[in-house]
């Protein structure tokens, strides 16, 4: 009966060890290519003004596929503690205002691509914070959609698999220098879905497309 009990236990943990296994198709990685481990701490506290005036903190990480295939990813992102201002991210194209945990948008990445995940606090300026938010990465399943008479892969709402994980520290106070970044790629124009033409200020629900000087789109999602 002992032996039993042993091994029902022995099963149990060993099934536990294999459902907190890291999927290793993504990590995360710094500007220079390193990988950034599963259980990293960043601390992330220098602000800078963006082209639209805001203050923004932005996280200096990327993520790449490091397996021998097409994958698809997603980030899921604990903001709960997120004490004022703005979440925005903005991985592989689209942009989404976060406003409670939730996922990025997600797309396909092929094998051994690395791409920025473009995303970032933008505090109230003034109101002085610390807190942290985790980002961990979620491959999703590939399904296939039809487009223009043709079956295109894109990425299915099923989490097969979770990542790597890792905790921003944001440390935002009253001796915070700002940095004047703004960049030359300024917003021109931004409009609705109907093709009316919108303020460029933060949605708080809805759908805009941003073009911006130099000629490039980028579709913001509020929720």
């Amino acid at each position: 009966m002992m032996n039993r009990v042993f091994s029902l236990c022995a099963a149990a943990t060993l099934a536990v060890a294999a459902a907190a296994q890291v999927d290793e198709t993504f990590q995360f990685v710094d500007a220079a290519g390193n990988e950034v481990a599963d259980g990293t701490v960043i601390t992330v506290s220098t602000v800078e003004t963006n082209v639209l005036d805001e203050l923004q903190m932005v996280i200096p990480l990327h993520l790449k596929n490091v397996s021998a295939a097409s994958a698809a990813v997603g980030i899921y992102e604990s903001i709960d503690a997120i004490p004022n201002g703005w979440w925005q991210t903005c991985p592989l194209g689209n942009c989404m205002y976060l406003t409670a945990s939730g996922y990025s948008p997600k797309a396909i990445v092929g094998a051994g691509s690395t791409v920025a995940i473009d995303t970032e606090w933008l505090p109230e300026e003034g109101q002085y914070a610390t807190w942290e938010a985790q980002l961990q990465l979620s491959v999703f399943n590939i399904v296939y959609k039809e487009q223009f008479g043709q079956q295109v892969p894109a990425a299915g709402d099923e989490v097969i698999a979770s990542g790597p994980k890792v905790t921003i520290r944001f440390e935002y106070t009253d001796d915070t220098a700002v940095r004047d970044v703004r960049s030359v790629t300024a917003v021109s124009e931004s409009y609705d879905l109907q093709g009316r033409r919108v303020s460029c200020a933060k949605p708080a629900s809805g759908l805009r497309i941003v073009r911006r000087a130099d000629g490039s789109v980028r579709k913001y999602v509020g929720r």
